[in-house]
C-alpha cells in the first residue's frame, strides 16, 4: 500500500485502493478482464497516472459519480492547539469486495464510522476505515478530530487538505470534492487559497465559510491560509 509522506499536515487523506479478491492473492488476467467488463465506469482507456488535471466538464465523462464532501470547523481553540473537527462523506463508490479510507501519518482522534449504506463491514482500524463488500454506489461518512491548524514564521495558520484520489491499481479516475471550511467561531480570516478557482475548480466566500467546489482526477491537494480577523482577501 502506497503511503504518502509529505512536509505539510493534511486534514484528510482519500485512497481508495481495490483488491480484487478478499484473500489478498493477486487476481488472474482472465478475473481482471471480466471484472473491467462487468463494469463500464472503468475502462483502461480512462485511467490517470496520478497528474492532477481539472474536469470542467465532468458530467460528459462516464466515470464520475464518485463524490466527497468534506465540512471543516475551525473552533476557537484552533489557533492555540491546532485541533479541527472534520466530517467527511464520501458517495458513489465502486463495487469491489475490499477498500480503504485511509489518513496518512498525522494526528487524529475520535475517528469513527457515522454512517454507512451498500457496505457490509466499515470498521476503523488504527488510521484507516476498512471495508468489505461495497455495492456500486456505496455511500460511507466518517467525523473525527485532526490536529491540522499550523502556524507559520509569519503569524498566519495554513490549513492543507488531501490528497484525494480516486485509485484502482496504478490509475487514477474522476471524482468530485466539495470541501466547507468552517471559521466563524474563530478569530481567523482566510488570505490564500491553493489552487486558485479555474474551470473545474471553483472557490465560493460566504460569512464565516469558504467553499470549494472541484471537478478532476488524479491527486488534488488543497491549502487555505488564514489570518487574524481584519485581514480580507
Amino acid at each position: 500500500m502506497q503511503t504518502f509522506r509529505l512536509s505539510i499536515a493534511l486534514v484528510a487523506s482519500m485512497l481508495f485502493q481495490a483488491l480484487a479478491v478478499a484473500d489478498g492473492t493477486s487476481p488472474s488476467a482472465e478475473e481482471m478482464e471480466a471484472w473491467f467488463n462487468d463494469d463500464a465506469e472503468f475502462r483502461i482507456a480512462d485511467v490517470n497516472e496520478g497528474e492532477l488535471t481539472f474536469l470542467p466538464n465532468l458530467q460528459e465523462v462516464v466515470s464520475h459519480k464518485a463524490r466527497a464532501k468534506n465540512k471543516i470547523k475551525i473552533l476557537s481553540s484552533s489557533a492555540t492547539d491546532g485541533w479541527v473537527e472534520m466530517a467527511q462523506c464520501h458517495s458513489g463508490l465502486d463495487a469491489v469486495p475490499l477498500a480503504q479510507l485511509v489518513f496518512p501519518e498525522y494526528i487524529i482522534r475520535g475517528l469513527h464510522v457515522t454512517r454507512q449504506k451498500g457496505i457490509a463491514t466499515a470498521e476503523v482500524e488504527g488510521k484507516s476505515i476498512q471495508m468489505t463488500d461495497l455495492t456500486r454506489g456505496a455511500e460511507l461518512c466518517v467525523s473525527m478530530q485532526i490536529k491540522a491548524l499550523q502556524r507559520n514564521d509569519q503569524g498566519h495558520y495554513i490549513l492543507s487538505n488531501g490528497p484525494y484520489q480516486r485509485r484502482f491499481l496504478d490509475g487514477y479516475y474522476p471524482m468530485k470534492l466539495e470541501l466547507e471550511i468552517d471559521y466563524s467561531h474563530s478569530s481567523l480570516q482566510p488570505v490564500s487559497i491553493v489552487p486558485a478557482s479555474q474551470p473545474g475548480m471553483a472557490v465560493s466566500h460566504e460569512k464565516g465559510q469558504v467553499v470549494i467546489n472541484a471537478q478532476f482526477e488524479g491527486v488534488l491537494r488543497t491549502r487555505v491560509g488564514f489570518a487574524p480577523a481584519k485581514v480580507s482577501l
